[in-house]
């Protein structure tokens, strides 16, 4: 998909659907940290996105350990558990900052 332009709604209504989508399927097969990234993913989008003004950093922040998550078994848990501790906090502060 491409990277989207200042004002385009449509993918970012789409990216937000597929964040959606993601947790969904995460909760499907029990997967709560995988569940919790892509949530953590649409509440940043829903929270900076009425304003469009996303971060890439951000955005492939989160991706990249969404990806990480499906590869790192149960067995890597406290791994696990850390990445999504740290999308928690990336959030919080842009989050703060944008309030």
């Amino acid at each position: 998909s491409e990277a989207p332009t200042p004002g385009d709604r449509r993918w970012l209504q789409e990216f937000y659907r597929a964040a959606q989508d993601t947790e969904q399927l995460a909760l499907d097969v029990r997967d709560d940290l995988l569940a919790s990234a892509a949530s953590s993913l649409a509440r940043y989008i829903t929270a900076m996105g009425a304003a469009q003004t996303l971060e890439g950093d951000v955005v492939s922040t989160h991706v990249d350990a969404m990806q990480q998550l499906r590869v790192l078994t149960r067995a890597n848990q406290a791994e696990r558990e850390a990445l999504l501790d740290g999308l928690t906090k990336v959030v919080d502060k842009k989050l703060s900052r944008a309030a």
